[in-house]
């Protein structure tokens, strides 16, 4: 169940998977590129996208193999337990879920749209009509200003370049709402359509993240259901409320991240060498930040191709 909150709305765990998105100022057909192709479409294949739509299906562990509160040794991956505060995290979530899950949607997605600048054409900036609440600008500022003793400066570059400053990009969010036992199967992020440098927080609830390399021969694709090596080691971390973690380069690319479909999790102690504790899990909300690729935020005719995302 849901919170309660005012005015929200309690989501049966039998809920099919819904996904609302947000896409403010459409690009009239004049205005897009003659060489947008249908895989740059935000509606090429919605099969895809709907792998991280939170579900019932996601795999469930037969062993219990306790996670850690530490990143793995996993190149590009970075993790911090308590970037954001316990009130930050309740009012960001309030209004995640006071603006979009009152309906019964698991999943938003909201897109930015890049314009050319009206002091410089040859610039781009974000068009006022696709930028984000201004709560989750607010939350962007908060991860740059928090991340930035923590991860190397080449990283912290990628998620939080100047604005005014090439490469021009423009963003893309995905709010997930998790009730006990949900999870999402593990996938790599779409390689066409999202660029480098991933930037996630829990709220509400903690969960377990699992990674997995993927088998190298299938590099490189195009396809978010990348196959796991069988032969790489599987690693857990616990994400707590007011967690982030941050993906880049290889994490980002060459290993597949997935949430099991549990209602609690094994998580180690703090140093490692106590007892694990059984972490029970409730509602969780995820925000997700990605860069889109160039293309990624237009609407071309694959959106009359397919029936809804």
């Amino acid at each position: 169940m849901i919170p309660d909150t005012p005015s929200s709305t309690s989501i049966s765990s039998s809920r099919p998977p819904s996904l609302r998105i947000e896409i403010s100022d459409t690009l009239s057909s004049s205005q897009q590129s003659d060489s947008h192709s249908d895989t740059d479409s935000l509606f090429d294949d919605p099969s895809e996208e709907s792998m991280e739509s939170p579900s019932l299906d996601a795999p469930v562990s037969i062993t219990p193999d306790p996670a850690s509160l530490t990143p793995p040794p996993i190149p590009g991956l970075y993790f911090e337990p308590t970037v954001l505060s316990q009130s930050y995290c309740e009012e960001v979530m309030h209004l995640c879920l006071q603006r979009y899950f009152r309906d019964g949607h698991d999943q938003v997605m909201l897109f930015e749209r890049l314009i050319p600048s009206e002091e410089d054409p040859s610039k781009y900036c974000v068009s006022p009509l696709s930028k984000f609440p201004s709560f989750l600008s607010d939350l962007l500022s908060v991860l740059s200003q928090q991340l930035l003793p923590a991860i190397p400066p080449d990283v912290h570059a990628i998620l939080f370049p100047p604005p005014d400053l090439p490469p021009y990009r423009a963003r893309q969010v995905i709010i997930n709402a998790y009730l006990p036992g949900e999870g999402i199967t593990p996938h790599v992020d779409l390689l066409d359509r999202y660029g480098d440098g991933i930037v996630g927080v829990s709220l509400g609830s903690g969960s377990v993240m699992q990674f997995q390399k993927v088998t190298s021969d299938e590099r490189p694709s195009y396809n978010s259901k990348l196959p796991q090596d069988p032969g790489s080691p599987k690693y857990g971390i616990y994400l707590p409320p007011g967690s982030a973690y941050v993906m880049s380069g290889e994490a980002r690319y060459d290993w597949t991240h997935g949430i099991e479909g549990k209602t609690e999790d094994w998580v180690l102690s703090e140093d490692g060498i106590g007892a694990s504790v059984l972490q029970p899990r409730t509602f969780r909300v995820s925000v997700t930040f990605r860069w889109l690729l160039p293309g990624a935020d237009q609407v071309g005719k694959a959106q009359s191709d397919s029936d809804s995302l």
